[in-house]
């Protein structure tokens, strides 16, 4: 899977965007990328991809750092796809099928595998109630189902996401969180980088802290975000989960609903 080891990238102007950095980003179904701006989450996300050649240090896949020649980089983007945070980053049709396919269709592939693909895809992120519908009158988080549509054709592995819920009401956000769990259920292994500290810890199971280019800390979302004042250091704050458990003395719920679901138990049996 997608791994970094003593990874360092160094801006032409500026100080260094990322510092040996090693990383294992199939410790989990879901990892979580958190850090204030400036961090070098975005760096490394182009970096991954192999848009950014890092100074020294390796990308790897399936522990065999990667070369920057066209064919590797191309196997590489078969098997890693990322979502950008601004979905007009990567829609460029007004017909949605059309956009979905517009990759495999640049591939060579079929049209019979293209059409049983978007389909897959369209369904993966619940899309089927607006596909008719021309992208100019797409909600953003409509735009950003097409985006993430858009990079499931590739059927890649491995899926990086840029602040997925940005910019969403709570009805868009529940549905990225209702895509995130099919992607998983689907095999898809996720990665996550997002301010949205509460999205990190309802949906991911590894976590990776950033701080001014370094890696801080990671583990599990539970080991990491107990780190009170790791998390500080960072220029984050905990999840408010955490925050009950550290503060009132209440259990380390794994998620909001198993919280709500003992509150609605607690309420039942005092009823």
């Amino acid at each position: 899977m997608l791994s970094t080891k003593e990874l360092c990238f160094k801006y032409e102007q500026g100080e260094g965007a990322l510092k040996n950095i090693t990383l294992d980003l199939s410790a989990g179904k879901v990892s979580g990328l958190v850090g204030a701006n400036g961090s070098g989450k975005s760096t490394l996300f182009m970096t991954l991809l192999g848009f950014l050649k890092p100074n020294s240090g390796f990308v790897c896949w399936n522990d065999e750092p990667i070369s920057y020649n066209k064919e590797d980089l191309y196997q590489l983007r078969q098997n890693v796809a990322i979502v950008f945070q601004e979905p007009d980053q990567q829609i460029f049709y007004t017909d949605i099928k059309s956009d979905i396919a517009f990759s495999l269709r640049n591939l060579g592939v079929n049209e019979t595998e293209i059409t049983k693909r978007v389909a897959n895809a369209l369904t993966l992120v619940d899309a089927n109630e607006f596909v008719d519908q021309p992208i100019q009158y797409l909600s953003f988080g409509q735009k950003k189902r097409v985006a993430i549509a858009g990079a499931l054709v590739l059927n890649a592995s491995c899926i990086l996401l840029d602040e997925p819920t940005a910019g969403l009401d709570p009805k868009g956000r529940q549905h990225i969180i209702e895509i995130l769990q099919r992607l998983v259920a689907d095999g898809k292994q996720v990665v996550i980088a997002s301010h949205d500290i509460d999205l990190i810890y309802q949906v991911c199971d590894e976590v990776f802290v950033l701080d001014q280019g370094q890696l801080l800390i990671h583990g599990t979302k539970q080991e990491v975000f107990l780190q009170t004042e790791l998390i500080k250091r960072a220029g984050l704050v905990q999840p408010w989960l955490v925050k009950l458990h550290l503060e009132k003395g209440l259990p380390l719920y794994d998620c909001e609903q198993v919280f709500f679901n003992e509150c609605q138990l607690t309420l039942t049996d005092k009823g």
